[in-house]
């Protein structure tokens, strides 16, 4: 038995078309929206989703709405990433040369800068914050664009603390 989080990569084909529940038919948009709110994680490499999920039966159930539903769903994950790429592309603007865009430090030999570039503007960031700066320009603009209700929350949370 896998503990209380799962991670699945689904592959291959799999069957499409509305499903009919006790409330009426359910489409892949209704699939992504349960599986968020059922706690399960999604993400799109390619055409590839990647799940990650509580080990609860209600996850369960999503994941097979998920499964009837996957070439769709991954139409919907394809389209919230360009989403989320183009928020930040729109948004990224220059910064000091030499000061990194995420923590305002200035470089430091053991952690040197990576070069951001989009169109004209151009900014410097530490190799060590390049993640946290993407992870949290990311969380800023599914907020925004309402991907993740709850992001929003979780996002003020961070900055509180």
């Amino acid at each position: 038995m896998i503990g209380s989080s799962q991670t699945q990569r689904e592959r291959g084909p799999l069957r499409t078309g509305g499903v009919v529940g006790a409330v009426g038919a359910i489409s892949a948009a209704d699939a992504l929206r349960l599986a968020r709110q059922t706690g399960i994680k999604l993400d799109i490499d390619g055409d590839q989703v990647s799940l990650e999920w509580p080990d609860t039966s209600a996850a369960q159930a999503v994941i097979e709405l998920l499964r009837r539903f996957k070439p769709e769903v991954a139409e919907l994950l394809s389209a919230e990433r360009r989403a989320v790429v183009m928020w930040i592309n729109d948004r990224f603007k220059s910064g000091p040369p030499g000061r990194c865009i995420h923590c305002g430090g200035a470089g430091r030999q053991d952690d040197l800068f990576v070069a951001l570039f989009c169109g004209d503007d151009r900014a410097d960031i530490h190799t060590s914050c390049h993640p946290r700066w993407l992870a949290r320009q990311e969380a800023l603009a599914r907020a925004a664009l309402g991907i993740e209700r709850d992001e929003r929350s979780r996002l003020n949370e961070r900055t509180a603390t």
